[in-house]
C-alpha cells in the first residue's frame, strides 16, 4: 500500500489504528521495529497498535518494551501482555518480574501469568509474595495466583471483597471480573442487597446520577455468567427491585 503502516506509525499518523485492524496479526511484524523508535510518541504508537494486532511479534516487542526507558511506554507494553497472554512463556514472565524496578509492571505481570491458568503453577509466584512488600505488588501476585487456583489468595480476594464499602467497591469488582471464575459469586451475593453510592455516572442529559453497590455487583455477575438478561444492559443507570432478583437467580443456589 502507498502508506503502509510502518510510514502511518512513523509519520504518527493516528490513522495506523485503522490500518492495524484491517492487516491483524499480519501487521505485527512490520510495526515491531518502531516499538524500539527513538522517538517516543511513534514507540507508544506502535504498541496501540501492536495491541489491536496481537501474535508472536507483538507479545516480542511487549516483552522488550518491559525494559523501555519511558513509564507509559512500559505500561503499555505489559498491557499488551495481558491482553495478549504469552503461551508456553512463564519463565520470561518470571524473569520479567525480577528484573524490572517498575512498581506498576510488577503488580500486572502476576495478572497476565495469571491468565496462562490451569498451564502455569502457582508454586513459583508464591515465592515472589516476600520479595516485594509494595501494596501494589502485593495485590496484583494475590490476584493472580487467586486465577491460578491457589486457596489462601482466593480467601484474601472475597475477605476483601467483603470489606470494601463505597467507592472503594469498584475495583474489587474489577478484579472480580478478571478471576471470572464461578468460585467469586458467592462472594458477590450479599452485594446485591446493598445500596449505598459507589460510582457517579454523568449521562448524556448532564444529570448528576450515581450507581449503588448492587448495581455494580450486578454488572460483575452477568459479565461472569455470561448471562443473557431480559432488560437492557449494560447501562448508566441504576437497576429496579424485579431486575436485580433476576440476577440473584444466576447465583448458585445452596
Amino acid at each position: 500500500m502507498p502508506n503502509g503502516i510502518y510510514e502511518q506509525i512513523k509519520k504518527k499518523d493516528y490513522g495506523a489504528q485503522a490500518t492495524t485492524v484491517r492487516l491483524g496479526a499480519a501487521a505485527s511484524p512490520l510495526i515491531r521495529p518502531l516499538a524500539a523508535d527513538p522517538d517516543r510518541e511513534v514507540r507508544l504508537l506502535a504498541f496501540v497498535c501492536l495491541d489491536l494486532a496481537g501474535g508472536p511479534d507483538a507479545i516480542a516487542a511487549a516483552f522488550d518494551g518491559l525494559r523501555d526507558a519511558d513509564e507509559q511506554v512500559r505500561s503499555r507494553a505489559v498491557m499488551l501482555l495481558l491482553n495478549h497472554p504469552p503461551k508456553a512463556q512463564e519463565r520470561q514472565l518470571l524473569a520479567a518480574f525480577r528484573a524490572s524496578k517498575d512498581p506498576f509492571i510488577r503488580s500486572r505481570l502476576p495478572l497476565v501469568a495469571g491468565r496462562l491458568a490451569p498451564e502455569i503453577s502457582a508454586r513459583n509466584w508464591l515465592v515472589l509474595l516476600s520479595l516485594d512488600t509494595d501494596a501494589d505488588v502485593q495485590h496484583g501476585l494475590r490476584l493472580g495466583l487467586a486465577r491460578m487456583g491457589d486457596q489462601a489468595s482466593r480467601d484474601w480476594f472475597l475477605q476483601g471483597l467483603k470489606a470494601a464499602h463505597g467507592y472503594d467497591l469498584r475495583s474489587w469488582l474489577e478484579d472480580a471480573e478478571y478471576l471470572d471464575d464461578p468460585w467469586v459469586l458467592p462472594g458477590l451475593a450479599p452485594l446485591l442487597d446493598r445500596t449505598e453510592r459507589a460510582m457517579d455516572v454523568m449521562p448524556h442529559d448532564g444529570q448528576n446520577r450515581y450507581l449503588r453497590a448492587c448495581d455494580l455487583a450486578a454488572k460483575t455477575i452477568i459479565t461472569i455468567t455470561r448471562a443473557k438478561v431480559s432488560f437492557p444492559f449494560p447501562r448508566p443507570s441504576q437497576l429496579s427491585s424485579s431486575e436485580l432478583e433476576e440476577v440473584k437467580k444466576l447465583l448458585p443456589q445452596h
